[in-house]
Parts: C-alpha cells; sequence; structure tokens
C-alpha cells in the first residue's frame, strides 16, 4: 500500500506539469543537465556520459530545485517523462545511472548493451539489490559524508604517485565513515565496489598497469585516463583467461581427462 501512495503522488506532481511546455524551475533544471552534458562530453569525447549522482552531489542549484519542486520524484523519472525526447537515461557500465544526449543514442552498440549485462552479472543477488536499492541521482547522508571525506583525501594527497586502496583504508576518519555507510550492505559489497558504481564519475579506481597487485586510487580529472587504460588492460587479460579456461573444461567434456585411453 505504501508503495501503492508513492506511484499515486508521483502521477499527480505530473499531472499537474503543463503538457506542453516546461516551468521556470523545470527549465533551470534542464539547463543544469545540458551544461554538465557538455562539460562532460568536452572532457570524454567518448565517454558514455556523466552520472546522474556525480550531478546531483556537484551541483548546489539542483539540490535547491530538488527541494523546493522534484520532492518525492527522482531526477531520472523527471528526464524520462520531461525531457526525454532530448536526453536520456541507461544504467551505464560501472552500475551507476547515467545521462547522454538522445541524438547519441543511434551510436549505441550491442556491445555496450552486454557489457553493462556482463558488469551486473559479476554481483551476487543480495550485492545487486543493495545497489539497486540506492537512490540513482542522489546520495544518502552517508554516503554523502563518506564521498566528501575521500574527495578530502585525494584532494590533500601531495604525492606523485596516487595512493592505493590500502592506504585510503588506513585512514581511521574513512574507515569509521565506511563501516558506517556499509553497515546495511553484505559482506561481498566492498568499499571498491562502492566507488566504483556510485561515485566512479569522479574518482577512479585501476590496478597499475593492468596487472598490479595493489588497487590504486585517484580523482578521475587527474588520472581518468590512466584508469580506464589500465582496467581495459586488466578486463581484456580476465576475458582471455576466461575464455582459455572454458575451452579447457570443453575439451574435458568432449574427450574426457585421458586417463584409460591407450592399448
Amino acid at each position: 500500500e505504501p508503495q501503492h501512495r508513492d506511484e499515486v503522488s508521483k502521477q499527480s506532481f505530473f499531472d499537474k506539469l503543463p503538457a506542453d511546455e516546461l516551468l521556470e524551475k523545470e527549465l533551470e533544471l534542464r539547463q543544469i543537465l545540458m551544461d554538465s552534458l557538455d562539460i562532460y562530453f568536452q572532457k570524454h569525447p567518448a565517454g558514455e556520459g556523466p552520472a546522474l549522482s556525480m550531478i546531483a552531489g556537484q551541483t548546489k542549484a539542483y539540490q535547491e530545485i530538488k527541494s523546493s519542486f522534484l520532492k518525492g520524484v527522482s531526477l531520472r523519472e523527471w528526464v524520462d517523462r520531461r525531457i526525454g525526447g532530448e536526453v536520456a537515461t541507461k544504467m551505464g557500465s560501472n552500475g551507476q545511472v547515467i545521462i547522454f544526449p538522445r541524438d547519441r543514442e543511434v551510436n549505441e552498440s550491442s556491445a555496450d548493451a552486454d557489457e553493462v549485462m556482463e558488469t551486473a552479472a559479476e554481483l551476487d543477488g543480495k550485492a545487486q539489490d543493495f545497489f539497486d536499492n540506492l537512490p540513482p541521482d542522489g546520495f544518502l547522508s552517508q554516503e554523502e559524508v563518506l564521498r566528501e571525506a575521500i574527495l578530502n583525501f585525494l584532494e590533500a594527497w601531495d604525492d606523485v604517485t596516487p595512493p592505493t586502496m590500502k592506504v585510503l583504508q588506513r585512514n581511521t576518519e574513512i574507515r569509521d565513515l565506511t563501516k558506517a555507510c556499509l553497515s546495511g550492505a553484505p559482506s561481498s559489497v566492498s568499499l571498491k565496489m562502492w566507488i566504483d558504481r556510485r561515485i566512479g564519475g569522479e574518482i577512479a579506481t585501476w590496478r597499475k598497469d593492468g596487472r598490479a597487485r595493489e588497487v590504486s586510487i585517484g580523482l578521475r580529472t587527474d588520472h581518468g585516463e590512466e584508469a580506464d587504460a589500465a582496467n581495459s588492460i586488466e578486463e581484456a587479460a580476465a576475458e582471455a583467461s576466461s575464455t582459455k579456461k572454458r575451452k579447457v573444461e570443453e575439451g574435458d567434456g568432449l574427450f574426457g581427462s585421458g586417463k584409460g585411453r591407450g592399448r
């Protein structure tokens, strides 16, 4: 019944909006998203699009509109129903809801969809449920505090070599905030997984050269290209290993282990 009331409330919100024009607040919100898209694709021409959570977390103007206008309605729902003809939303390869210009949709390949499905499949059911229940276009209060702490840690880091996840988690404040943020998460959800899926548009994690033992972490503005290249190498190696293992298993299934053959 509570869910039914929520749906009725949302429908009532949209029913009160004019069908053939946008209100002033909506025009402001649309401009925020358009500006975010322009900035993102100037920096990442081949990227998927900015995460809604990143826009919501970084834009003070959005927070004001959210509190005064988008009451009980998510940003994704508003985008889909009010400006869906020019801006589209989808689940990105990092598990976050992203936006992109509708005219880029024709360039989306089936391979991109497969990649998203594979990424989602890497999570077990309980972990997937945990992330599915988090707001797609904003953060819970404990998430916001953890996000700010990690950003402050990285911005204060003055070594040329970026820190590792191990170094980050030695920080007492980060450790305590992580525990509070992930208190309701299954044991399979790690801080790295939360970073990748919730603030991956701002912070990157990667293994140096795609094969280092330690996972590095840094601001995407500083290390985005290095991280993307390293993650691509690691993913390619993992895929090659998986293919090799599959071929070996298929060979065993066809021909057996080889024992007992001969004379």
